[in-house]
């Protein structure tokens, strides 16, 4: 579409994730400044350059770019499952994705709804919502896959069936890259590690070859095999320079093999903290019960609506059932 029209900005967004599950950096900050350039008045635009700014680590501008679309349309499901997937906590999480799913019952918002249940440790609504997701899309491995996580987070019926339905899912799709990451996420809470290995070996020929080097490297490095975590990073930099979690990988590895790794695991929680932080009070700012978004006056600095009108408070009854 592009090639034909590089003015059109509709349904961009979801060029930017494609582009973003391939770990092509570069070609989103370029396409994020394109559509910013051709259209600044449109939420696909600023939901691409939240994605590029999700990938390099920077949640705040992130977050900043998603309530900016939200505030050119409210009803953008894109907007609402990123502000859902940047939330700093389950409960604020959950509001936005349900907003997203009165719009548009999708993968992405079937997944985050799956996922914010399961943080929740509410596993029977996850897994109301993946079967729900597998019997609207029979033909998809990525809703079976998640109806197999559902089923292994909820216990029913039992770990080794949930097992059974992720592996099915891949033998439907081999190179279903959510499949193989919820095979691989079962393998390594079970502590069979050269299982999950082997899954993403067979996945170098489908995912990005990166981020499937990153995944190895961190799982080397829960076995301490430091060396071995060491060359899966490089591996992963190697193809992708821009890979945050690549470079954050060889950092840990570096201290750990020059016995510094106490002092980063404090320095990393206390990083974390202080961007759970940050995020918590853009969060308490657009509305004190985690709620969603609220219309108003814009701030003077990064666009982001302010007001009193709550928007995705959550119902009577979704109160009664939590």
């Amino acid at each position: 579409v592009r090639r034909l029209d590089s003015r059109v900005v509709d349904e961009m967004y979801y060029y930017g994730v494609c582009l973003k599950r391939q770990g092509k950096v570069a070609c989103l900050k370029k396409l994020a400044e394109d559509l910013l350039r051709c259209n600044d008045q449109h939420p696909d635009p600023w939901c691409v350059q939240a994605l590029y700014w999700e990938q390099i680590d920077d949640k705040e501008k992130a977050v900043r770019a998603v309530l900016r679309a939200i505030q050119l349309n409210r009803d953008h499901c894109g907007a609402l499952q990123l502000r859902g997937q940047l939330a700093s906590a389950a409960p604020k999480a959950l509001p936005w994705f349900r907003d997203a799913y009165k719009i548009d019952k999708d993968l992405i918002t079937y997944e985050g709804l799956l996922y914010t249940y399961v943080a929740m440790r509410r596993p029977l609504d996850a897994l109301e919502m993946a079967k729900e997701a597998k019997n609207s899309m029979p033909d998809s491995a990525h809703a079976r896959a998640l109806y197999g996580m559902a089923m292994y987070h909820a216990r029913e019926p039992n770990i080794e069936e949930a097992q059974r339905v992720i592996q099915e899912a891949l033998k439907m799709d081999p190179g279903c890259q959510e499949a193989a990451d919820c095979l691989v996420t079962v393998y390594e809470n079970l502590k069979q590690y050269h299982e999950a290995l082997q899954v993403l070996e067979q996945q170098l020929d489908f995912q990005p070859v990166d981020a499937v080097h990153v995944r190895r490297g961190n799982i080397y490095t829960t076995m301490e095999q430091w060396e071995l975590a060491l060359s899966s990073y490089q591996n992963a930099l190697s193809a992708n320079p821009f890979n945050v979690h690549a470079k954050q990988g060889i950092a840990h590895v570096e201290k750990a093999l020059s016995g510094g790794d106490e002092e980063e695991e404090e320095e990393a929680e206390e990083s974390d903290n202080n961007d759970e932080h940050e995020v918590e009070a853009m969060d308490a700012d657009l509305d004190q019960e985690g709620g969603g978004y609220t219309r108003g006056s814009l701030d003077e600095e990064g666009g982001i609506p302010f007001g009193e009108d709550e928007y995705g408070e959550e119902s009577e009854d979704d109160r009664q059932q939590r």
